[in-house]
């Protein structure tokens, strides 16, 4: 099976502000965690949950809007339609006002802008969800600093068994062991 997805560079998110600046973000950056880095992380993490969370608010109401306009189209293509059928003389059924609707160059430009803005907001729900998983992997790894050699500059975790080990290289174990316990 292959699956086309054409330019798929969901990474790299462009916002246009209330002030008409735009402004480019990498996803990838912004969810990036440092091990070297950590408290930086913990402190910004709530700012840019929120700010991620308020971008994607104004996205769900953008494709609100949409599919209002999307509706009303439909209700302006139908009756279009049918005094259009009526004018020829055609029996008027629900499947072909329903086919012709979909035909309508101006309907089919909404269901457009309906479909984008329905396609940004639920990537960005995505975005936020991801930010959901980074704030409980910075809990994790902060409790994986509590829990091993204290304040050495690299952040290692102390397990008899194996000797100590970097918090990703024993974070990258524990996902490899519930992967395989889950399958």
């Amino acid at each position: 099976m292959i699956i086309e997805l054409g330019d798929l560079n969901l990474l790299d998110v462009t916002l246009k502000l209330a002030n008409g600046e735009t402004k480019t973000f990498n996803i990838r950056e912004e969810l990036e965690i440092e091990e070297g880095n950590l408290t930086e992380h913990f402190m910004k993490q709530p700012g840019k949950y929120a700010w991620w969370s308020a971008v994607t608010e104004r996205l769900k109401l953008q494709r609100d809007y949409a599919e209002a306009e999307l509706e009303k189209e439909e209700a302006r293509a139908d009756k279009r339609v049918r005094a259009s059928l009526k004018d020829e003389g055609i029996k008027i059924t629900e499947a072909m006002v329903k086919g012709q609707i979909k035909l309508d160059p101006v309907y089919d430009e909404k269901l457009a802008s309906y479909n984008t803005a329905n396609k940004n907001a639920s990537t960005m729900e995505k975005v936020v969800k991801a930010f959901e998983h980074r704030k409980e992997m910075l809990i994790s790894v902060g409790a994986h600093i509590r829990d091993g050699n204290g304040n050495s500059g690299e952040v290692r975790t102390k397990d008899t068994s194996k000797g100590s080990q970097s918090v990703a290289d024993d974070l990258k174990a524990r996902a490899k062991m519930i992967t395989q316990r889950e399958n």
